[in-house]
């Protein structure tokens, strides 16, 4: 696991944390059905080393992705044309994005310089603003109430841009997060931490609740890779080590846990689609999975062998596009 995690960029900071509560026991899933369906794949231009790590929608049809490899964010068209951004820091390794709704994307850059890690913003005009976050290795990225942006950091606490200044919001005992955050529908912002595989919620006046999280097996707790709000009001997240997506409502209960057919899938980002299904990609199971909310499966092998799909968002079209970030290529499921 500790290879995966560092090709995937999660955080291997660890600290103890009491289990809780245990979990209902996972479900397994309804139905599996072995699924063909048209995938297109778009190969990076240049992009041997691009491994790419997240994709996000644009404001105009485009889809935007971040590339590890090559320190470049990349917008791919609905025709699959590909236009490249290089970041100013050398080796920034950028990882979670943000559109905003201006068409501006946020960009958290993982890696850099000695206390030289940033966030970033590129316009839509294509201008290329940094914050300094002092070597805090920004993961994951969302926006939060009054145009606040929040970033996971892997290196302690939370990255806040607000009003073009950049804080850290310490959380007590946390070493590190994943790149798992997200907005939810009453307004709050939603992550997971590595350092205590809890997840926490920071509501709109800035105050921190932490929940546990998914405790697998009565033996670890189970960092969540991503998460994504789905259409019954509940918030669900992929479990990489335990195989699963499992759902918790908006007071931190887990409500569903559903273990994914193919075993050791390492289930890792996750996204709502247009037909009210979760759509999540399988990092080791070269796969790209659906599950209802009531847990049936449907799973999608990917052409290209080894590909190592990890980030996905939808489209404006309802396309599912998803990141091969060892294929280093970008794909799409039509609607």
């Amino acid at each position: 696991m500790r290879a995966a995690a560092v090709l995937l960029g999660l955080s291997l900071a660890a600290c103890s944390a009491g289990p809780g509560t245990l979990p209902p026991p996972p479900t397994p899933g309804l139905s599996t059905i072995a699924a063909s369906r048209a995938i297109a794949e778009f190969a990076i231009a240049g992009g041997i080393d691009a491994a790419p790590f997240t994709v996000v929608a644009g404001r105009d049809g485009s889809m935007w992705f971040s590339e590890q490899g090559t320190g470049e964010v990349g917008r791919i068209g609905v025709h699959g044309t590909i236009r490249q951004y290089r970041l100013p820091t050398p080796g920034s390794n950028p990882q979670g994005l943000f559109v905003d709704r201006d068409g501006s994307v946020y960009v958290a850059e993982h890696a850099g310089p000695y206390l030289g890690t940033h966030v970033a913003r590129i316009s839509p005009g294509g201008h290329v603003t940094e914050w300094n976050d002092a070597n805090a290795a920004p993961m994951g990225v969302a926006r939060g109430a009054g145009g606040s942006i929040w970033f996971t950091q892997s290196c302690g606490g939370l990255g806040l841009l607000s009003h073009g200044k950049l804080k850290q919001y310490v959380l007590p005992g946390i070493t590190g997060e994943s790149a798992a955050i997200v907005r939810a529908p009453d307004g709050t912002v939603w992550f997971s931490q590595d350092g205590s595989a809890r997840i926490g919620r920071i509501d709109r006046s800035g105050k921190l609740t932490t929940f546990n999280g998914l405790y697998y097996e009565s033996k670890y707790n189970d960092i969540a890779s991503a998460v994504a709000a789905g259409p019954d009001g509940n918030l669900w997240w992929t479990a990489f080590e335990s195989n699963a997506i499992w759902a918790t409502d908006l007071r931190g209960r887990i409500v569903h846990v559903y273990t994914i057919p193919t075993p050791n899938s390492q289930p890792w980002g996750i996204v709502r689609g247009r037909d009210g299904a979760l759509w999540f990609t399988e990092w080791a199971g070269n796969k790209v999975g659906r599950v209802t909310t009531a847990g049936a499966f449907t799973e999608y092998p990917l052409p290209t062998p080894g590909a190592k799909p990890q980030g996905i968002a939808r489209g404006g079209d309802g396309s599912i596009w998803f990141v091969e970030s060892a294929a280093n290529r970008i794909g799409r499921i039509a609607p």
